[in-house]
């Protein structure tokens, strides 16, 4: 009973193919082998035959692009975004492995009295993976969330992020004081630090590689569980929602590509220098942290109020790296009261 090289099955719409070759190699089977390992090892195979391959880009959209969801051809990249309500706009952009759906609690609530606007950050989500020219550097990231802006016609608003998405929200309000009215960060990159495991498992040299083939759910549900401070709200929706994202084809290789650029940002010691000018535009500045976040540790904070004295700091005790979708109505209360009394950057 020789298994080496059976083809994985295709189950999800997921595209098989490149499983086989990696795996028949290992010769996990042998024709030898008696019942108790093929009883032990058999499980394992299929998890990781099951986790290759991707899930086609017209069959993931299928399933989470809503009603609310526009697409928009913007640098050779298909953006998709959401845009609700009406009033002031606010921009929200989400951080590392994620996607819009991140900020659907906040939105519930904003839209009532604001324009709300969510993207899918090149590489993640729906927008996917861009042209094999788009360079993944910081710097093109901004240039692209600065095309994209503008293809929204978007003059001013305020400019949210978490993690990934409030790095780019900082940087972006450095280099564009003038069409951003406030600035709202959650548990965003900011400083030298150490790196979270999944980007030390993506960055890894040959694991990084092999991650980007075969990625097991158990592993991408172990790494989701550590951005909640309570786990248990985790619902398995969600976890499958950051999973199967993560497998649309195209989305591996480029958020590779991406945590490489950040792991290297995490390691330059001038990471940073920019966040101070914030504060010299009287940029009106909301932080807010989960006291139990691992991956970007709230020990950061204290950079954080040295270079923004003025700001708005909030911490929940029992909330970890993604409050905004963990605990959203405490959050995007907090988020309300600093749009209610704080007057925009900029206004007369």
């Amino acid at each position: 009973m020789c298994l080496t090289g059976a083809a994985p099955p295709a189950s999800m719409g997921v595209e098989a193919g490149s499983c086989a070759c990696l795996l028949g190699p290992l010769n996990i089977f042998s024709c030898q082998a008696d019942s108790v390992k093929i009883t032990i090892v058999a499980p394992l195979l299929i998890a990781l035959l099951l986790s290759c391959g991707s899930i086609p880009a017209r069959t993931i959209e299928q399933k989470y692009a809503g009603g609310e969801s526009r697409f928009l051809d913007v640098m050779g990249m298909r953006v998709h975004y959401r845009d609700e309500g009406t009033g002031p706009a606010i921009v929200l952009l989400h951080g590392m492995l994620s996607s819009l759906h991140t900020w659907d609690g906040w939105t519930a609530v904003l839209k009532n009295n604001y324009r709300v606007i969510r993207i899918d950050m090149p590489g993640f989500g729906l927008t996917g993976a861009p042209s094999d020219r788009f360079e993944y550097t910081a710097d093109m990231m901004l240039v692209a969330l600065d095309a994209i802006f503008a293809a929204l016609r978007l003059d001013r608003f305020t400019l949210g992020g978490n993690s990934l998405g409030g790095y780019f929200s900082w940087r972006y309000a450095a280099l564009h004081p003038e069409r951003i009215e406030r600035v709202i960060l959650i548990d965003a990159v900011g400083y030298p630090q150490e790196v979270p495991g999944p980007i030390s498992l993506m960055t890894a040299p040959m694991i990084g590689s092999l991650a980007t083939v075969i990625t097991p759910q158990f592993i991408v549900n172990h790494y989701i569980k550590q951005v909640y401070g309570d786990e248990k709200r985790l619902t398995p929706e969600v976890a499958n929602r950051y999973y199967e994202l993560l497998m649309r084809e195209g989305n591996r290789e480029a958020c590779r590509k991406i945590l490489l650029v950040m792991k290297a940002q995490a390691a330059d010691p001038s990471l940073g220098s920019g966040i101070a000018s914030l504060e010299s535009n009287s940029i009106p500045v909301l932080v807010m942290w989960g006291a139990r976040d691992t991956w970007v540790p709230p020990v950061l904070l204290e950079r954080w109020k040295k270079d923004l004295p003025r700001a708005r700091f909030v911490v929940f005790d029992d909330a970890s790296h993604v409050l905004m979708e963990e605990i959203p109505e405490r959050s995007v209360a907090e988020a309300l009261e600093f749009l209610a009394t704080t007057k925009a950057h900029g206004s007369e």
